[in-house]
C-alpha cells in the first residue's frame, strides 16, 4: 500500500512539471509574437516617415520657357510648366495653370521689370524662378516722342524770340522817351506829353520844331507850335 501511494504521488510530480512547462513554452510563444508585433510596427512607421520627409524635401518641378528678353510691346505673357497639382503666382498674383501648364500676362513700365514666378505645392518644397524683361520704345512711340520734342523746340524758340522782341521794344522806348526838362501836359487825347522846350539839340521825342527855335512834342499837328510863331520844320 505505501508503495502504491509513492508512485501515484510520482506520477502526480510528473503531470504538474508537464503542465508547467507547457504553460511556460506558451507564456515564452506569447511575448515572442507580441514583440514581432512591436518590430513591425515601428519598422512599418519608420519607413512612412521617412517617406513623408522625402517627399517633403522634394521641391516643386517649375520652369520658365524664356529667360530674360527685351521686347517693344506694353505687356507679355510669361509660360512654363509645373508638377502638375502645383499653384503658381506671378508677382504674387496667381497664374493660369493647366494640365501642368502655367501662363500669366503682365502689362510693362518702360525699363527693367523683375517677373518672380513661385510655385508651391502641399507636402513639397515651394520652387522660385525669376527673370527680366526690359520694356524698349516701339517705332510709333520713338516717332511721337520725336514730333513731341520738336514742337517743344519750337515752343521755346519762339518764346525766346518773342522775349527778345519784348525786350527791344522795350529799350527802344526807354530810347526814344523823351526827357521832359520843361514840364508835360495832358492833351486833348488824354496823354502826357511834354511841353515845347528849347535845345541845342533835336530832343528825343520832339515832333516839330517851332519859328522861335523851340521843339513841340505834340502828338497831332493841329495847333503844334501855335504859341511859339507856328511850325517851322516838322521832325517825323
Amino acid at each position: 500500500m505505501e508503495r502504491t501511494k509513492v508512485a501515484s504521488r510520482a506520477r502526480s510530480g510528473r503531470r504538474r512539471n508537464r503542465a508547467m512547462t507547457w504553460a511556460l513554452a506558451l507564456t515564452v510563444a506569447t511575448l515572442s509574437g507580441c514583440a514581432g508585433a512591436t518590430d513591425a510596427t515601428t519598422s512599418t512607421q519608420g519607413a512612412a516617415s521617412v517617406a513623408a520627409s522625402e517627399a517633403a524635401a522634394t521641391p516643386v518641378a517649375l520652369h520658365l520657357n524664356t529667360g530674360s528678353y527685351s521686347l517693344s510691346a506694353p505687356t507679355a505673357t510669361v509660360r512654363g510648366t509645373v508638377t502638375r497639382g502645383a499653384s503658381v503666382r506671378v508677382n504674387g498674383h496667381a497664374a493660369y495653370v493647366h494640365a501642368g501648364r502655367w501662363s500669366r500676362t503682365l502689362a510693362l513700365r518702360l525699363g527693367r521689370n523683375r517677373v518672380a514666378v513661385l510655385a508651391t505645392m502641399g507636402g513639397r518644397t515651394p520652387a522660385r524662378k525669376s527673370i527680366e524683361i526690359t520694356r524698349e520704345r516701339s517705332a510709333a512711340e520713338l516717332e511721337a516722342q520725336a514730333v513731341k520734342k520738336q514742337a517743344e523746340q519750337r515752343q521755346a524758340s519762339e518764346a525766346a524770340e518773342r522775349k527778345a522782341s519784348e525786350e527791344a521794344a522795350k529799350q527802344k522806348a526807354a530810347i526814344e522817351t523823351p526827357v521832359c526838362t520843361n514840364g508835360t501836359y495832358v492833351n486833348s487825347a488824354g496823354n502826357t506829353v511834354c511841353r515845347p522846350e528849347e535845345s541845342p539839340t533835336v530832343p528825343a521825342g520832339a515832333t516839330a520844331e517851332c519859328q522861335d527855335g523851340t521843339y513841340s512834342f505834340s502828338e497831332s499837328r493841329s495847333g503844334t507850335c501855335s504859341h511859339h510863331g507856328g511850325v517851322a520844320r516838322w521832325l517825323n
